[in-house]
């Protein structure tokens, strides 16, 4: 083959031209999905922080409930995160020419399985969010729930873990059994605080029952 063929050849592929194009609209997307998570990951720390924030310290507030707030802001932020992430993915192989429908099939069914294999999951992180939003207790707080009491170590977004002294052993209690709590003794609020200024009305230092 000679040169000119050969040259020929190259027009007629526009080699360059296609994956020229191809480069530019992935880039264009790859921008477009970092700015759309920075305005999400912006819009939802301020919900969290804000907002939601001021609606907790209208009800019980404490540092640790400042720890929740945080856990859920990155809770969000790399669900968030993962979500903008795989539909950059789909739009990186739909502009390669890939057929992403087997891919969304699957995905789907994968998505309906780990649904329902899931759902213990599931309750305990929606149990979360309303013992998150309620207050009822907070750590540092001594509770009866689930049929053993002791003193609140830490919330996560799924459990709550109480310790017994009395037994020296710590209880990791999944928040979908969170029926019913007995709250023995509060944890005093900081002196510094709005609630222990005003005397820190409306929250009992004696045995107290909350029903979910």
């Amino acid at each position: 083959m000679d040169q000119t063929a050969l040259q020929e050849l190259v027009k007629q592929c526009s080699f360059p031209e296609i994956f020229t194009d191809k480069l530019v609209r992935i880039g264009i997307a790859t921008v477009a999905a970092f700015i759309a998570y920075l305005i999400f990951s912006r819009i939802s720390n301020y919900w969290l922080n804000n907002v939601l924030g001021k609606v907790v310290d209208r009800g019980n507030f404490r540092k640790s409930r400042e720890k929740q707030i945080k856990s859920w802001s990155l809770f969000v932020d790399r669900t968030g995160g993962i979500l903008i992430l795989f539909i950059l993915f789909l739009t990186v192989l739909s502009d390669l020419n890939y057929n992403i429908t087997p891919l969304l099939t699957g995905a789907g069914i994968v998505g309906l399985a780990v649904g329902l294999g899931s759902q213990n999951f599931m309750k305990d992180v929606v149990g979360g969010i309303f013992i998150f939003l309620e207050g009822n207790y907070s750590e540092g707080d001594r509770v009866k729930m689930a049929g053993v009491s002791g003193k609140v170590k830490k919330i996560s977004l799924r459990k709550t873990f109480l310790y017994s002294e009395e037994e020296n052993t710590t209880h990791v209690i999944p928040h979908s059994e969170v029926k019913t709590v007995s709250i023995l003794l509060r944890e005093p609020f900081p002196k510094s605080s709005k609630l222990a200024k005003d005397g820190a009305k409306g929250l009992p230092k004696k045995k107290s029952v909350v029903k979910k």
